[in-house]
């Protein structure tokens, strides 16, 4: 077993990344990602495939840290959450789907997702020691991490076809979600509802971005005319390698923010 190395992974309907942690030296070591089939009846299958054929990807390892972004994730104060409630929760009546819960690292509420159950039973079969989270209860936990107790802040996750949206004020959650989008008009009109109905001023509010797509996208360039952007940099407290400093610094925080969230 790899004991000074932890394997951490993101998944969603698109890719499958993962990357390296050397716990001893506090460095990330290397990225890989892989484009999977869009289609979720065979999205198991790819998973699998791409797992069985890295041999990185196949060793022991001491720890596994794994994010899913698929399906419904919902956000449970402590003091009103019940594990023998959790059906009532989610409203989700796909018989291939499992609800989970976690408890959050920076807020006291659990988060509840579904997760499909053969992906699930792949992901425990695979790894016996892998501690799996959606990409909702990430995001907000980043969100938390990075933010300034006195000021208001957004933090998104852009993706090619859907965003994560968290707005945090005054040291407090506030608001979390995800929509999917078909184009820029789409996009913009989400997110700009979303601080219409939070009356957010976004020329007051910084608005963190993370992202894997370039950031001079059309969509980057007419958000940018109602918001203050910044593309976030990526946490200062760990080494990187060569290779992962080659990548423009706003990526790959779907992979970083896990270990600081864990």
């Amino acid at each position: 077993m790899t004991t000074d190395l932890k394997l951490i992974i993101y998944i969603n309907q698109d890719i499958f990344s993962y990357t390296i942690f050397n716990t001893n030296k506090n460095c990330f070591e290397e990225i890989n990602q892989y484009n999977l089939l869009r289609n979720q009846k065979n999205l198991s299958e790819e998973i699998l495939k791409t797992i069985e054929s890295n041999s990185i990807l196949s060793k022991n390892y001491s720890k596994i840290l794994c994010a899913v972004d698929f399906e419904t994730s919902t956000f449970i104060p402590i003091e009103l959450f019940n594990k023998n409630n959790i059906n009532h929760y989610i409203n989700d009546n796909n018989q291939e789907n499992k609800i989970e819960y976690i408890k959050q690292q920076f807020i006291d509420c659990y988060t509840l997702f579904t997760i499909p159950k053969n992906i699930l039973e792949i992901l425990e079969t695979k790894y016996n020691n892998i501690h799996i989270k959606p990409f909702a209860s990430i995001i907000v936990d980043y969100a938390m991490h990075i933010h300034n107790k006195n000021d208001s802040q957004i933090l998104t996750q852009v993706n090619k076809n859907n965003f994560h949206i968290t707005f945090v004020n005054n040291g407090q959650f506030i608001f979390y979600n995800k929509f999917n989008f078909e184009s820029t008009d789409d996009f913009l009109y989400y997110f700009m509802n979303c601080l219409h109905i939070l009356e957010i001023d976004g020329k007051k509010t910084n608005t963190f971005v993370i992202t894997e797509l370039d950031n001079k996208l059309e969509l980057f360039q007419k958000l940018s005319k109602y918001l203050q952007i910044l593309f976030l940099e990526k946490p200062s407290n760990f080494l990187y390698k060569n290779q992962i400093l080659e990548y423009e610094t706003y990526k790959n925080h779907k992979l970083f923010s896990q270990l600081i969230c864990e």
